[in-house]
């Protein structure tokens, strides 16, 4: 699980490239076990001896999600199509990583506190290292039954080091606010993407080209949800670091006349 497991390619005639999207659908909808990763097309024109030939070549990449038998779907192109093929996937380990991957990349979720009161929100600091090229860095959303979790802001990147080592580090920020009282287990987080197979040694145009997907995965994080505390009165409870409220008057004037429209604003 979480390997690159297969590639369909070289896939032609040129009616294939108008169904991209229709094929991508098919197996999002019935193969909901398989994630697509990646996607790329190219294609090839020669002619030999007065004769003109084209090749079309579309690479989907797709990322088992779960253990088991599973088939890739048959694709139509124009009046043809290709064969259903089955795939076993076993049960691996999520941090199996190449050895360059291994050594150059890693990703910890750090929570703000390890505790909190129902309504109060918990800020989730995703940090992934990267000590190598990478390309098409994402991650895979995620939800807690007994929490709400909102995206902050866009990731950022800036320079850190982490044992000893300089990363370039992208940061991304969540806000959890618990709705519940008890345990949350925020799962582990897997964050996609590719590198250079050959990376590390100079290859010129093929080392943009030839490239191997990784998944990195973090640790699950505990967190703790109190009650609302005895002294204080649910129906008020409204916990926040600081609370300013204040009023304005339009028109602000101490005289007014009857008939005359008067908005109060109140600022919370």
């Amino acid at each position: 699980m979480n390997e690159r497991i297969i590639e369909l390619v070289d896939i032609a005639p040129k009616e294939f490239w108008g169904a991209q999207d229709t094929h991508l659908e098919t197996i999002k909808k019935y193969y909901p076990k398989l994630k697509i990763v990646a996607r790329g097309t190219n294609s090839q024109i020669s002619v030999i001896n007065g004769r003109q030939s084209s090749h079309y070549t579309y690479n989907v990449t797709l990322l088992p999600k779960k253990s088991g038998k599973q088939f890739i779907p048959a694709l139509k192109v124009g009046n043809d199509s290709t064969a259903p093929i089955a795939i076993n996937v076993t049960q691996g380990s999520a941090n199996k990583l190449t050895a360059v991957a291994k050594n150059n990349l890693l990703a910890e979720l750090v929570p703000s506190k390890s505790s909190s009161y129902v309504g109060v929100p918990i800020t989730l600091k995703l940090k992934i290292y990267v000590g190598i090229s990478v390309n098409n860095l994402s991650m895979e959303p995620f939800e807690l039954p007994t929490a709400k979790i909102q995206l902050q802001g866009k990731p950022t990147q800036y320079q850190d080091v982490h044992n000893g080592r300089n990363y370039q580090v992208v940061e991304q920020k969540y806000l959890l606010t618990p709705t519940e009282v008890g345990k949350i287990t925020v799962p582990a987080l897997h964050i996609h993407g590719e590198i250079p197979k050959n990376a590390g040694r100079p290859n010129g145009f093929f080392a943009l080209v030839d490239q191997q997907p990784f998944v990195l995965t973090t640790e699950p994080v505990d967190l703790t949800v109190k009650p609302i505390p005895d002294t204080m009165n649910p129906s008020n409870w409204l916990p926040a670091n600081k609370l300013k409220i204040s009023e304005t008057w339009s028109p602000n004037t101490p005289k007014i006349t009857i008939g005359q429209n008067l908005t109060r604003s109140i600022i919370l």
